[in-house]
C-alpha cells in the first residue's frame, strides 16, 4: 500500500483535493475529521484537554467548545503546543488503525493540516502540497468558516507558509484555476508519484 499525504494552508483545497481522490476510487482520510471524531464528548482526547485548560472548555451538552479552545491557544505558543501534544497523539492512533484497516488497498491519500508538525509526514511514501494564492485562500476561508479578512489573514499568518513546504513535498499543485484544471494537475501529480513509488517497491 502506498501512503499519498495531502497538506496546504487553510483554504487551499485539500479537502477538495480528497474529493477528487475519492471520486477516482482511492480510499481517503481526512484529519480534521479525525479530530472532530477523537475529541467528541467522553473521549480520553476531551478529558485530557478539559484537565489541560480547564472544564470551561466544555458546553452544557457535555461538547468542547472548540471555538474557545483556539482562542485560548491560538497566541499562546506553550498553550498551543499542549494542544497538539495531546491531540496528534490521539489523532496519529486513529489514523494508524485506519491505515492498517486499508493495507490490501494499493494507494491511500490522507489530508492533513499539519501533517509536518504531528509527524504524520513520517507515515507518507509521497506528500502533495496544495496551494492556492492568498485570495482564494481568503475567499474560501471566509466562504467556508465564516471568518472576517481579518481573521483568516491572521489565521493564514500562524501556518507554514508554501515556500517551506514546497521544498518538503514531493509535487506541488496549484489550485488557482477552475475545479477541472485542478482536478487535471492533482490526477497528473499523483499519478506520478505512484508510478514512482513502484518502481521503487
Amino acid at each position: 500500500m502506498k501512503v499519498i499525504g495531502i497538506c496546504g494552508g487553510s483554504g487551499s483545497g485539500k479537502t477538495e483535493a480528497l474529493r477528487i481522490l475519492a471520486a477516482d476510487g482511492m480510499p481517503t482520510l481526512n484529519c480534521d475529521a479525525v479530530s472532530r471524531q477523537v475529541m467528541q464528548p467522553g473521549s480520553v482526547c476531551c478529558r485530557e484537554l478539559c484537565e489541560a485548560f480547564g472544564p470551561e472548555l466544555l458546553r452544557e451538552d457535555g461538547s468542547l467548545d472548540r471555538r474557545r479552545l483556539f482562542a485560548l491557544t491560538f497566541n499562546d505558543p506553550e498553550k498551543l503546543q499542549t494542544l497538539n501534544r495531546i491531540t496528534h497523539f490521539h489523532i496519529l492512533r486513529q489514523v494508524d488503525a485506519w491505515l492498517e484497516a486499508h493495507r490490501s488497498s494499493p494507494a491511500v491519500a490522507v489530508e492533513a493540516p499539519l501533517l509536518f508538525e504531528s509527524g504524520l509526514d513520517k507515515r507518507c511514501d509521497a506528500i502533495v502540497l496544495i496551494t492556492a494564492d492568498r485570495a482564494g485562500k481568503l475567499a474560501r476561508l471566509a466562504e467556508r468558516d465564516g471568518l472576517s479578512a481579518d481573521d483568516a489573514s491572521l489565521r493564514l499568518s500562524r501556518q507554514l507558509d508554501d515556500a517551506y513546504l514546497a521544498v518538503r513535498c514531493d509535487r506541488v499543485v496549484e489550485n488557482n484555476g477552475s475545479l477541472a484544471q485542478f482536478a487535471e494537475k492533482l490526477r497528473e501529480a499523483v499519478g506520478g508519484l505512484l508510478a514512482q513509488t513502484e518502481g521503487k517497491g
